[in-house]
């Protein structure tokens, strides 16, 4: 870096309250990267200050300026995380070089800051001993979209969260409608291509503080908080309506329609894998009843499924075996 931008980047960290918190001398000193993010609305995350003079070209940018896609996704989720538990929050990354980094992200300033402490911990670990966190948080590298563990961790905090008064979450299960059928007729380059689209547009519904994931396969999650069974019931049935449209692809229409199961908290579970348990019963009545709509789960389902499973069973050792 040249020594006028330096000069520039050190004005502005000059400008910022960062002495309310850390003495800069202090900072200066550290063999960790120390980097101090201001939290814009979104909320997205800008590199305001970095402690080491070679990194400081990352000042004044967000982190999907610096980072690649996947890595900045996961660093802001883990920003995001330690804003709303209000504690610190450690995860395992890697560098451009494929060196393995610790970070340690923590809120301040009642949530106008976030600060990352990172360290070079590869020599610590090795392929065999990495930490679970570094293969469990991970994007699904098709659609972008969090993975079922990553929705298990944020399912199960705002469970807990809601035991102590926080808004109480719903689980929207998604399963696509014969979309095995494109899969073995036009191809899996057509399939991938719809899944693609379709996180796209799931992420474009007309509500604001709601999360999607990819549960694996043709099935999607909707997680939100704090709406009533209407207003819920008005988001399933915009899920719908995100399928109106047909999906343009090499010059071709294809139309898909989606079932939707739904389960509320505290009625349908208090944790999160009994709430997408439940929500996933739900999603097998509208299978069942047809496809293309949205159903709420009810306790009743469950012994609905139970008596199918049996009549199942019974079926299947009444016929003859050659």
């Amino acid at each position: 870096m040249d020594k006028s931008k330096a000069e520039g980047q050190t004005k502005k960290f000059q400008e910022l309250p960062i002495d309310v918190f850390f003495s800069r001398d202090f900072l200066s000193k550290l063999s960790e990267t120390v980097s101090v993010l201001k939290v814009e609305n979104g909320p997205a995350f800008k590199f305001v200050y970095v402690n080491k003079e070679e990194q400081m070209e990352k000042t004044g940018k967000f982190l999907h300026d610096v980072l690649g896609e996947e890595e900045a996704a996961r660093f802001a989720y883990f920003c995001q995380t330690a804003l709303e538990d209000n504690k610190a929050v450690d995860f395992i990354h890697h560098s451009d070089a494929r060196r393995i980094l610790h970070t340690s992200l923590a809120g301040m300033n009642g949530g106008e800051w976030v600060i990352a402490i990172t360290r070079d911990v590869t020599a610590l670990l090795d392929g065999e001993r990495m930490l679970p966190d570094a293969r469990t948080y991970q994007l699904d590298p098709l659609t972008g979209l969090w993975n079922r563990h990553a929705l298990l961790d944020r399912l199960n905090r705002k469970t807990a969260e809601a035991k102590k008064g926080a808004p109480h979450p719903a689980v929207l299960y998604i399963d696509l409608d014969r979309f095995k059928f494109f899969n073995d007729i036009l191809g899996q380059h057509v399939g991938d291509e719809i899944l693609k689209r379709i996180a796209i547009r799931l992420k474009q519904l007309p509500f604001s503080d709601y999360e999607v994931y990819r549960q694996g396969g043709d099935e999607f999650i909707v997680l939100t908080a704090g709406r009533s069974r209407e207003e819920v019931k008005q988001m399933a049935e915009q899920i719908l309506a995100l399928f109106y449209d047909p999906f343009k692809i090499e010059g071709e229409d294809y139309f898909l329609t989606p079932s939707v199961g739904i389960s509320l908290f505290p009625e349908d579970g208090e944790d999160g894998e009994t709430l997408i348990k439940h929500a996933d019963t739900a999603l097998f009545k509208v299978k069942e009843r047809g496809k293309g709509h949205f159903l709420f789960y009810s306790k009743k389902m469950d012994a609905d499924f139970h008596n199918y499973i049996l009549m199942e069973a019974h079926l299947r050792r009444a016929m003859p075996r050659h």
